[in-house]
């Protein structure tokens, strides 16, 4: 009886039929248009592989496998890159930890991910296999959170909402001159009279924001049609409303700094940058340490400010030390290692790329495991300082998620 109460006329079967033909149209042309442009496109143009947080930061997409093909000339040609469950380029990270393990999460941008080299060339990969060398009692594991074009209001951002999660003993943070550039480009971050504020909508973000983003990076990660239109479409938009050229990211977020109406003199830019970075480090150092945790502040230099550094890097450092004076951690500089390497004719740096060669990884696990030599000795774990960071300055109330 429901049956044929509910049978549809001969109208809308014809209908029914037109709409299913009509879309099974549209999706093998869809397919076609896929499979030409992967074709026709280089093999380095690919989809992002990166998962976007509504809190203004993002990891590599959870559980991806792919390839990522180098550079002409660059050796090797590619590398297989694995994602774990947490984003991370990594093998699995269980929680809770074991009792007799020490945990160091590195934080990081292009030059810890180092999707250039297999996973087990990078550095974070050879010092963790150095420590548990060393290590007469337990184990260490080190944790890869490097991601490509991060910088550290990204890592910042990354270890309140997801990285401290994680249960590390030990952060080493991976800064390199282009994070000067890469942190005035969030819009989660201003300073006012030379501190550090955080915008409650990277804090508190709309509730719609999480889903419309794993919806768009859920298609974004899976087609190159889809993931190449939504940039033009984005850099159009960008250009139409003033925002220039300059390259977009499915992340985006732009910043902007609050200037007192009564200041009589104005900060450069080049000062600006460099007082923002120093302020994201004392910041991540400072919630760091307010849960015991020892901070490794490890500068990488680009090749082509191997010889003389930048000045604005090196204003950028002065203002970090200076901001970290009173804290639990330590500034470690490569520029003076790769360089006496480079001198005896070791490659630091990939030739035609400019990220580090397996020397440079190397080198840097090498100055790593020196630099950790006090948490190498027999333990049941690193001893944790006592943080004198006032309650005030912490954000406690984050809390880890997604």
């Amino acid at each position: 009886m429901w049956g044929a109460f509910f049978k549809p006329t001969a109208r809308a079967e014809r209908l029914l039929r037109k709409f299913l033909l009509l879309a099974a149209t549209l999706v093998a042309c869809l397919a076609v248009l896929e499979i030409l442009t992967r074709v026709v496109v280089p093999s380095q143009v690919d989809v992002p592989h990166l998962r976007v947080y509504p809190q203004g930061f993002y990891t590599w997409y959870p559980r991806s496998l792919f390839t990522y093909h180098n550079l002409d000339k660059v050796e090797p040609p590619s590398a297989e890159i694995r994602i774990n469950a947490d984003g991370l380029r990594d093998e699995e990270v269980p929680l809770p930890k074991d009792r007799d393990e020490t945990r160091i999460l590195v934080l990081g941008d292009s030059f810890t991910a180092a999707v250039q080299l297999p996973e087990e060339q990078v550095y974070s990969s050879v010092l963790e296999e150095r420590l548990s060398h060393t290590a007469r009692d337990g184990r260490y594991r080190v944790i890869n959170a490097g991601f490509n074009g991060a910088g550290t209001a990204h890592e910042l951002l990354y270890f309140l909402f997801k990285g401290r999660a994680l249960e590390p003993d030990i952060v080493i943070l991976q800064i390199a001159f282009n994070d000067l550039d890469d942190n005035t480009a969030h819009d989660g971050f201003s300073l006012a009279d030379g501190e550090l504020v955080i915008s409650d909508d990277v804090l508190n973000p709309a509730w719609w924001k999480a889903p419309l983003l794993r919806a768009r990076d859920a298609v974004g990660n899976s087609s190159l049609v889809f993931y190449l239109t939504y940039r033009s479409v984005k850099n159009v938009l960008r250009a139409f409303s003033g925002g220039g050229s300059r390259p977009v990211a499915m992340s985006g977020p732009r910043v902007a700094f609050a200037a007192e109406a009564d200041e009589t003199t104005e900060q450069s830019h080049d000062e600006e940058s460099a007082l923002l970075l120093s302020e994201l480090v004392g910041r991540l150092v400072d919630e760091a340490n307010a849960e015991g945790i020892p901070v490794i502040i490890m500068t990488l230099p680009y090749p082509l400010f191997l010889g003389a550094e930048d000045e604005r890097f090196a204003l950028a450092k002065r203002y970090i030390r200076r901001r970290t004076a009173e804290t639990h951690s330590w500034l470690l500089e490569m520029r003076q290692e790769f360089l006496n390497a480079h001198r005896l004719g070791e490659e630091v740096f990939l030739p035609y790329d400019g990220h580090l060669g397996v020397a440079g990884h190397r080198i840097v696990a090498g100055a790593l495991e020196r630099a950790l030599l006090p948490y190498a000795q027999p333990r049941v774990g690193p001893t944790r300082p006592s943080s004198s960071v006032p309650k005030k300055q912490r954000l406690a109330a984050v809390q880890p998620g997604g």
